[in-house]
């Protein structure tokens, strides 16, 4: 195997430093993003600052992996729906008829994951990638998850599965067409 020349190593690290200054410049808008949202959902400051870490991590993972970067932003406005969803859940809280009340945040946040399943599926229907598809899905639940402060695990689930079974379902269509 021959060495690598100097000008080769140069440009390659010249490269590196330009996507690295890309990704940051591109998370700005991010920041901005997953602040307001967590602002507006009314979560404790140290679980705003949690969950926005674990989000932007994943984001610069997804970036890094280059392909993936195409997830971010489609990822992070389809993530709006089950956010949306789920705030509105923890803010109408339950419904009462009779002597039984039940309540409405598990429901809506399954709504709300249906609903962005379903758009992420049409999203990559043209190009129909698993990784595309998970990140993009895996960004919408992420920020679906900041908008409840009282979801709890069963209502996170419900979130989950509401994105996965239409993005199964497209997929399995997909194959079959």
């Amino acid at each position: 195997m021959a060495p690598e020349s100097p000008n080769l190593v140069a440009l390659e690290a010249a490269y590196r430093r330009g996507r690295r200054a890309r990704v940051l410049v591109e998370l700005v808008p991010v920041v901005l993003y997953v602040a307001v949202l967590g602002l507006v959902s009314g979560l404790r400051p140290q679980v705003i600052a949690a969950m926005a870490f674990a989000l932007l991590l994943a984001i610069v993972g997804l970036w890094r992996g280059q392909g993936m970067g195409r997830a971010v932003y489609p990822g992070l406005l389809v993530g709006l729906v089950p956010f949306a969803c789920s705030f509105a859940g923890g803010r109408v809280g339950h419904v009462c008829t009779g002597d039984t009340c039940v309540s409405l945040c598990m429901p809506l946040c399954a709504l709300g994951g249906a609903v962005a399943g379903l758009l992420v599926a049409r999203a990559v229907r043209r190009e129909p990638s698993t990784v595309l598809t998970l990140g993009m899905g895996s960004l919408a639940l992420a920020v679906g998850s900041l908008g409840c402060p009282h979801a709890g695990l069963t209502s996170l689930t419900a979130m989950g599965l509401g994105i996965l079974v239409p993005l199964g379902f497209a997929r399995l269509f997909a194959r079959s067409a």
